[in-house]
């Protein structure tokens, strides 16, 4: 039989009388309040009993204080000779409980309730909402502003949704829980007014469907890392994931602590807290990056891959598989090791784009006067988003150019556009509408028709 319970509560700051409801319950049955920590809430078993729980705060206290205040000692002190035993401190929260049928309340002014939870509120909770809100919005807006300009972009990365999302629940979660908060001292300002208490009227079950959301979008974005993307990204991920969620969160709580223990006084446990924060955050960032740069598949130099020199660099030959090369195109292709075959892109459970290019190496013969070739496919798992991923290409495509229909037979495609420059002129460059993706394609001479017909059964799916 466990002796030792941890629940994740989701009790605002302020709403002390959901708390001590809660808590109530807990000992009825046979749970009492030991300690809380941003890991949950930690009971430990008792015999069943009805007891009554009082939820009270101290402004002046810090999560970093290497003990009890003085201040905190005399209150509790006082609460003791009162019949209500403490049970719990977290920062500037205090619990204390009561075996009594009918105690006398811990605190008995209505003003002074209001005012000393507005004051602990403003020294924590608000100022940690309002940041968090401000950087919720601007990660918003980004987000928004990469759906208009370049949604392909942003729904083909096996993240970027998931992310987009969780700072728009963010910011839902936050500003819920900033309104909700003045709502509710305006009230108890005005009930303390006429001597009477208010409830806080707790909006745990919005905070619980809020974090409820939260869980598909992050299965969804581990289910397209691991199963778009390289072994070596899935690991990366995966660790930087734990890392992030768990490890970083422990290691710097575990600072905090020792300091405490080691009474450490709080502007000394803050300062050092803040600093491993930061410290440890962007090593963890650089060790990505060392990480992602050094793997597999990311233009760095594989063991048994052929590499040259030219200009005093080291250049890798790439040979990836492509869907259309120059030898389906051209009757007399220039031999195939002049050349490199690069393939690369995003993917996600919705979109994947690919970039696909056949270019000469430098050390050719006249590279520059080699054919070459160059194409994306767009990859569009989710029907609905097929019209969305048309207007993005056909939006701009730049240095005064535009996209006109053009005849899409002699290519088995659906639609197909050419693209002009600003003189009117046509130029060798292609957008292709398939069922299920859309191809751009660029020539360095003009298509004949089998060529067209050949580019339509390699990338048409």
């Amino acid at each position: 039989m466990k002796n030792k319970k941890r629940c994740f509560e989701t009790c605002s700051f302020y709403d002390y009388t959901g708390m001590e409801a809660r808590l109530e319950k807990m000992a009825a049955e046979g749970w009492m309040i030991e300690r809380i920590s941003s890991f949950g809430w930690v009971y430990r078993r008792i015999e069943p009993a009805r007891l009554h729980f009082a939820v009270t705060f101290y402004p002046k206290a810090s999560g970093f204080d290497p003990g009890l205040t003085e201040g905190q000692r005399a209150f509790q002190d006082y609460c003791r000779h009162t019949g209500w035993q403490p049970t719990c401190t977290s920062a500037q929260m205090q619990i204390f409980c009561h075996e009594g049928e009918h105690p006398i309340p811990l605190e008995t002014d209505p003003t002074v309730k209001a005012d000393t939870i507005h004051r602990a509120a403003k020294r924590s909770f608000l100022p940690a909402y309002f940041l968090l809100l401000a950087v919720a919005v601007l990660q918003c807006a980004l987000f928004f502003i990469g759906i208009r300009n370049d949604p392909i972009r942003i729904l083909s990365s096996p993240s970027a949704p998931c992310t987009g999302v969780a700072w728009i629940i963010l910011f839902f979660l936050c500003a819920s829980e900033i309104t909700g908060y003045y709502r509710w001292h305006a009230r108890a300002v005005k009930a303390a007014a006429r001597g009477e208490f208010i409830n806080t009227n707790g909006r745990s079950w919005r905070l619980r469907i809020l974090l409820f959301l939260i869980v598909p979008f992050v299965l969804y974005w581990l289910a397209a890392v691991l199963t778009t993307a390289p072994v070596s990204i899935r690991v990366i991920t995966v660790f930087a994931f734990l890392y992030y969620a768990v490890a970083l969160n422990a290691v710097i709580l575990t600072i905090r602590e020792f300091l405490k223990r080691r009474k450490a006084p709080r502007n000394v446990n803050r300062t050092v807290t803040l600093l491993s924060a930061v410290f440890l955050t962007l090593f963890l960032a650089g060790a990505i990056l060392f990480a992602v740069l050094h793997s597999e598949g990311f233009g760095q130099e594989e063991a048994g891959q052929e590499t040259y020199e030219y200009n005093g660099r080291i250049w890798t030959v790439r040979q990836d598989e492509l869907p259309l090369t120059l030898e389906d195109l051209l009757e007399a292709p220039p031999a195939s090791n002049l050349y490199i075959r690069e393939h690369s892109g995003n993917e996600s459970l919705l979109l994947g784009q690919y970039d696909m290019r056949q270019h000469p190496r430098f050390d050719a013969e006249n590279f520059s006067e080699l054919p070459d070739l160059d194409y994306t496919i767009t990859q569009i798992k989710f029907p609905a988003l097929y019209q969305l991923c048309l207007r993005s290409l056909l939006g701009d495509p730049g240095m005064d150019s535009v996209w006109l229909e053009s005849d899409a037979a002699p290519w088995g495609a659906r639609e197909a556009y050419q693209l002009y420059g600003s003189d009117s002129r046509a130029r060798n460059r292609y957008l292709l509408c398939y069922p299920n993706r859309i191809v751009e394609i660029g020539f360095g001479w003009e298509p004949a028709p089998d060529q067209m017909r050949a580019v339509g059964q390699k990338c048409g799916g």
